[in-house]
């Protein structure tokens, strides 16, 4: 069960191919959604602790 609403403007994601993240798929990538393709590339937060 889910206790608050879903908040569409609220989700986050990964391309699923960001170089930064570099995933070697096992498979070959032949069904994506249009939301999953528009990710950004994802950049270190600059607060994150280095």
């Amino acid at each position: 069960m889910i206790d608050v609403p879903y908040v569409a403007t609220s989700a986050r994601g990964l391309r699923w191919n960001d170089p930064a993240i570099d995933v070697r798929w096992p498979e070959p990538i032949t069904i994506i959604s249009e939301r999953d393709l528009t990710y950004a590339d994802w950049t270190m937060p600059a607060d994150a602790p280095r």
